[in-house]
């Protein structure tokens, strides 16, 4: 998973993929590794069809 995010923003991009490419785009709020629980999809931007 790659995740950009500009400092000082609410929301991050996130992309994801299995195999080959990346098949998967979110928008979320980030959160610490130790808060991980605390992490909120916002928005998804793309996802397989068969999800």
């Amino acid at each position: 998973m790659l995740c950009f995010d500009k400092p000082g923003r609410e929301n991050a991009g996130t992309l994801g993929g299995a195999g080959r490419g990346v098949d998967m785009a979110l928008i979320l709020k980030p959160a610490n590794q130790s808060d991980m629980f605390d992490i909120c999809i916002r928005e998804i931007i793309c996802k397989p069809r068969n999800f």
